[in-house]
């Protein structure tokens, strides 16, 4: 069904969908008490404020993008964190083979999701947080746009191969003769979780810590753990 040339299937949520049958009710009711040549005039009208209405609900500010980004990017360090920690096998000597392939099993699924994770930053796909689409709310009189610019290609340079040929074709789908069936570690993501953090400071102009807590004595700051890096208080 159409609305103004808006297809109703593609209104994803409540506040859309509320917005059309609203719409469509004016509609109605300017059809029973206009005019023809009145009509046209007050239904374009309406639909080019509605369309307008969908874009801006469809789009997500700079700062909302920015917020999205420190989330994701927690956890990301907070899997990476746990992954180097089980990494270390402190315990070797005292476990059995399989409780060795049970490791890397688990080491592997971490290596997965991390790769799945960092693949959502670029993201061209409508309606997501992604580097793509938060570059195009960054003012071109950023004092940094430039810089902001050159590290967001270099991240997708950087992870290109690895998220056409294991994600798309492996993690995300199962290409016909492809196979997944491997759990040796091969990937090192620090490199691209690094860029990922300093392109969230660009953005934001603005260096943060990432703080986690497992518990009351269980404190970590991320940054400092996983990247080696710091930021003072005042920054």
């Amino acid at each position: 069904m159409d609305t103004f040339g808006i297809k109703m299937e593609s209104c994803q949520n409540g506040i859309i969908l509320e917005h059309i049958l609203f719409h469509l009710n004016v509609y109605v009711d300017t059809t029973l008490k206009k005019k023809k040549n009145l009509f046209i005039s007050y239904s374009v009208r309406l639909s080019l404020n509605f369309v307008c209405e969908i874009n801006q609900m469809n789009r997500a500010g700079l700062a909302i993008h920015i917020e999205a980004f420190r989330t994701e990017a927690l956890m990301l360090l907070r899997f990476q964190f746990a992954f180097d920690r089980i990494f270390q096998f402190q315990d070797m000597k005292n476990i059995s083979r399989s409780d060795f392939v049970d490791r890397l099993i688990a080491l592997k699924a971490i290596e997965n999701d991390i790769l799945i994770r960092i693949c959502k930053f670029d993201d061209n796909t409508k309606g997501v947080h992604s580097f793509n689409k938060a570059i195009k709310e960054v003012s071109n009189s950023h004092p940094r746009i430039l810089e902001l610019n050159c590290k967001i290609k270099q991240f997708r340079q950087l992870i290109e191969e690895v998220k056409l040929n294991r994600r798309h074709l492996q993690l995300a789908h199962l290409k016909i003769g492809a196979e997944d069936n491997e759990y040796q570690l091969r990937f090192d993501f620090k490199p691209a979780l690094k860029l990922i953090i300093e392109i969230i400071d660009l953005m934001s102009q603005n260096k943060a810590n990432y703080l986690w807590s497992d518990g009351h004595y269980e404190e970590f700051n991320l940054r400092k753990e996983v990247l080696n890096e710091e930021i003072d208080a005042e920054n």
